[in-house]
């Protein structure tokens, strides 16, 4: 699989990655099988050769990839056993995600509304689990969650209508640790396109939502 890289995001130690499958624009989410979930990426493999060495593969990267397709999970129709990173076959421009862009299908909402999550009352009408989207005032913030620790949340125009408090997950700017950067980052009011994606776990279920989550950032 020509495999595009969109989104890198921090989870459980380890990174989650998703992208589109180039020859069929279809989304994917790469990771590991744990029971029906998709389990991450450890950071220190997420690497691939280059021509200068070894690097740490990140979002606009284009790799060829040996994957397996698993189960559905519930709403997370797109996930792919990562069997094998073959090769690096270059990164992708603003002018490339802007023509790809152009061919993917787009909806009125990100995942049935203009909230922060999905709830579990609606999940089952929620046929996927990723969303690429290009977006308008995308602003990246600073608050502190109820443990007292600083995490980050995006706002955003989409379709005319304003997202607010979405939670971030994007590894460099969350400067997820040993790859990533060393502090977070933040902006205000730039253009972006930026995959959202939605979980499907035990917690979502039971606490009655799902939260979204801009798992890949790129400012235009």
């Amino acid at each position: 699989m020509r495999f595009l890289i969109l989104a890198v995001s921090y989870k459980y130690s380890g990174l989650c990655v998703a992208g589109l499958d180039l020859d069929t624009l279809e989304y994917v989410r790469i990771g590991y099988p744990k029971g029906d979930e998709c389990d991450s990426i450890p950071s220190w493999e997420f690497k691939c050769r280059h021509l200068s060495g070894e690097r740490q593969l990140n979002i606009l990267d284009i790799i060829d990839i040996d994957v397996i397709k698993m189960v559905n999970n519930g709403c997370q129709t797109e996930n792919y056993r990562l069997i094998n990173i073959k090769e690096y076959l270059g990164t992708a421009t603003v002018d490339d995600i802007n023509m790809i862009y152009g061919n993917l299908i787009k909806e009125e909402f990100i995942f049935l509304n203009h909230y922060g999550y999905v709830g579990v009352d609606e999940i089952d009408e929620v046929g996927c689990s990723l969303r690429f989207v290009k977006v308008d005032d995308f602003t990246v913030s600073k608050y502190t969650n109820m443990k007292g620790n600083q995490r980050l949340c995006a706002s955003f125009q989409y379709n005319g209508k304003q997202y607010k408090k979405v939670r971030v997950t994007d590894a460099v700017f969350c400067a997820y640790p040993n790859c990533y950067g060393n502090s977070p980052k933040t902006c205000i009011q730039e253009q972006a396109y930026i995959m959202v994606s939605l979980p499907y776990d035990n917690w979502s279920i039971d606490f009655g939502r799902f939260y979204k989550y801009v798992s890949g950032i790129i400012l235009i």
